[in-house]
């Protein structure tokens, strides 16, 4: 508190009110101040808890997820600038030099036919005709040198996406949006709490982390139109997850005793600190040492750990959930396939009223040219007639 004093179990002790507290109570150097710690007889650490994203809100991207953006970047650079080099090879090497009219008839010569083919061999698909000069070949040897490389890189970029496609199709990956407290702090959809007068309050207070410093200046601010944020009690903290948008730091003990028959909730582990939980007396108590050989008795033993095996839950329904088998494809799972084929509908049908306005444009030019020569014949026809009139008179 404000004055130096203590609130909570560690304020009763403080007052001499009780004589001990055998509960979760955190041993700290400020609280050392005020009680006496006997050995630690349990070891935690702090975590968030969240609702589990939905998975199928991202499965449009399934397509793409095998690959990492700046991989998918660098294939989409990659590929006009190879189809590049490609069709500079093509057009400048002396081999085709012997070949007549070779500008009028389609080939890798020509940049459109390059960028095409090396499109196709990206997807594993192509002609692997060697006829000389053929259109999906180079006949140089600039250009069959390149086009191995090529091959080399699609195919193995290929079976590198195809390994990680299937399983990205078979195993759910659970993606969550932040993994620790600057992660937590930075993003804009969930809100956050914790316990009040807990050892998690008096870090965040005095913590001069940036990180830190915004999570607790978000709990005050959330505070004061959500006062629940504060509670103590892990259930209404566990409740305001299952709204959803919120994360809750508190016990890794806690959470997952909670996470084993709740299947919606995920833990993201943090490294906000080591908790030692140890029996608290006044201070100067006699029975502080007693207590404290007690629990090395007890450890030295094993005893806690065969509580721990004996109580602790030894499976819960999300493990059974886990363990299923392998689950089939569903619609849902591949409906990203079906958006590649409707954005290539879409793209065609612009190809398509780009080509008929383009051959419409170049009808009426051509029209026109006609038209014109027709008149300027007609021209040159009546000055010849003109021009015999004359000299017959």
């Amino acid at each position: 508190m404000e004055n130096g004093s203590w609130n909570g179990l560690i304020g009763h002790l403080e007052r001499r009110d009780v004589d001990l507290v055998a509960a979760p109570v955190t041993v700290q150097i400020t609280r050392e101040n005020a009680v006496d710690f006997t050995l630690p007889y349990y070891y935690d650490s702090a975590a968030i808890l969240l609702k589990k994203p939905d998975p199928n809100a991202k499965k449009w991207r399934t397509l793409i997820d095998p690959f990492s953006e700046y991989v998918i970047l660098c294939i989409l650079i990659f590929l006009p600038v190879t189809s590049l080099f490609l069709f500079f090879f093509e057009k400048s090497t002396p081999y085709y030099r012997r070949m007549e009219d070779r500008d009028k008839v389609t080939g890798l010569h020509h940049f459109s036919d390059s960028l095409w083919y090396m499109y196709g061999a990206l997807l594993t698909q192509g002609n692997y005709t060697f006829n000389e000069g053929g259109e999906h070949m180079a006949g140089s040897s600039s250009g069959r040198t390149l086009l191995s490389c090529w091959w080399i890189f699609c195919i193995i970029m290929m079976a590198t996406y195809s390994g990680n496609l299937v399983a990205f199709l078979t195993v759910t990956k659970e993606k969550l949006p932040f993994s620790n407290i600057a992660g937590l702090v930075e993003q804009g959809s969930y809100k956050w709490g914790t316990h009040e007068g807990t050892i998690f309050e008096t870090i965040f207070k005095a913590s001069t982390r940036p990180d830190y410093v915004k999570f607790w200046k978000g709990v005050v601010a959330y505070n004061k139109t959500k006062p629940r944020i504060l509670s103590a009690d892990p259930n209404v903290q566990v409740r305001l997850v299952m709204e959803g948008d919120y994360a809750y730091v508190g016990d890794k003990t806690q959470m997952e005793l909670t996470m084993v028959n709740n299947c919606h909730l995920a833990m993201a582990l943090s490294d906000i600190v080591s908790l030692q939980y140890a029996i608290a007396l006044p201070n100067k108590s006699p029975f502080t040492k007693i207590f404290s050989d007690e629990m090395t008795d007890i450890f030295g033993n094993g005893l806690l750990q065969k509580w721990k095996l004996k109580h602790w839950p030894k499976q819960g329904i999300c493990d059974n959930i886990a363990r299923k088998e392998a689950t089939p494809i569903t619609l849902i799972d591949i409906h990203s396939s079906f958006y590649v084929v409707a954005i290539g509908v879409f793209i065609a049908s612009s190809f398509l009223i780009c080509e008929c306005l383009k051959w419409r444009y170049h009808r009426k030019r051509s029209m026109k040219d006609k038209a014109n020569q027709t008149a300027h014949e007609t021209d040159l026809v009546r000055m010849e007639s003109n021009l015999e009139d004359s000299m017959i008179y």
